[in-house]
């Protein structure tokens, strides 16, 4: 029950996971609040390994009749989510957080949502009761493509994975179910259509907004103390990520170097850079650039402290011409002071 689950691309730290719940706790329009945190914060200490939030609504349109559903349908929500998520790996950065996203489709009102109701065809939601208008078919590829720049907003917020809902009446398994799919175009003639374009979709958006994670350098061996090592390389790497999600071919190169006695770890990521003038501080406790709410300055002046501690030492090169390249040097057999 507590051995990791090696999925693609992702590993579970135990097979104790939150399913998908509605929360009902979000601000009136669809940003997190304090509540998820405080709910998510929980399950972490409590042993849930993996923890899915509740459905999360891809667009004004799709949102659900219930009024405080929080929401993934602009960048807003983004910051709102990173807060959230950011107090989650703060009490346990080993949990593993997966937003589920969803299009309620028929089974919404629009005095909820403020626009027409839409479907894969025109049935009525026996509980709803909302007039259903059939998606045409360029309707169907902009909610496509509303999922994609969904998914790319969860990445930015810092979600370790995403999980499409296709059940329960809502959009996906309207254009599954032959009760609500009576097309006679090629959404008929193949109802898994939707849902494989919004796969389809998701890929090719996550792929244009991935980071391109290079390693350089041959095998070596390091007797470290785990958990501080994790730490320091987890901060340099996530910095790194950070700096570089708003460029179009964001990258991360990571290269070791033999230094004899030594081991040398350069983190280079493509981003803006850090500005001259505050290079200096950047090691400082609690000196930080970001807005309030998105950090608290420690990162840096942890790992930096980490690297003191095992004989080390961690610097900003000065020479990178472009984005940021950080300096981790360590002894090969580690003994901290």
């Amino acid at each position: 029950m507590f051995q990791q689950l090696q999925l693609r691309g992702l590993t579970l730290p135990g097979r104790i996971l939150r399913a998908a719940t509605f929360e009902n706790m979000a601000e009136p329009d669809g940003k997190p609040g304090k509540g998820h945190a405080a709910l998510y914060v929980r399950l972490a200490l409590g042993g849930a390994g993996t923890i899915i939030t509740g459905f999360a609504y891809t667009s004004l349109q799709g949102r659900a009749a219930q009024r405080f559903q929080a929401g993934i349908d602009a960048e807003d929500k983004v910051e709102a989510w990173k807060r959230v998520i950011g107090r989650v790996k703060q009490a346990n950065p080993e949990t593993k957080i997966i937003l589920q996203m969803a299009h309620t489709g028929r089974q919404t009102i629009s005095a909820v949502t403020g626009r027409p109701v839409v479907g894969a065809g025109p049935v009525r939601c026996t509980y709803f009761l909302s007039t259903v208008r059939t998606l045409t078919e360029p309707e169907a590829a902009a909610i496509v493509r509303e999922f994609g720049r969904a998914v790319a907003r969860a990445a930015r917020a810092g979600f370790d994975a995403v999980q499409i809902h296709a059940a329960h009446g809502y959009l996906i398994h309207q254009f599954l179910s032959p009760h609500t799919n009576r097309r006679k175009d090629r959404y008929g003639d193949d109802p898994l259509l939707f849902l494989k374009e919004v796969l389809t979709e998701l890929v090719r958006e996550l792929d244009r907004h991935s980071v391109r994670l290079q390693c350089e350098g041959g095998n070596f061996q390091l007797k470290a103390f785990r958990m501080d090592l994790e730490q320091l390389l987890r901060q340099l790497l996530h910095n790194a990520i950070e700096a570089s999600e708003n460029r179009e071919h964001p990258q991360v190169l990571v290269r070791l170097r033999d230094q004899g006695e030594h081991l040398q770890v350069e983190v280079r990521d493509n981003g803006t850079g850090i500005k001259e003038e505050i290079r200096e501080r950047i090691f400082e406790p609690f000196f930080t650039t970001k807005p309030v709410g998105r950090g608290l300055g420690l990162g840096l002046s942890i790992a930096s402290q980490i690297a003191r501690l095992h004989k080390g030492s961690l610097v900003l090169d000065s020479s990178s011409s472009e984005g940021s390249c950080f300096v981790l040097r360590l002894p090969r057999s580690l003994e901290a002071e």
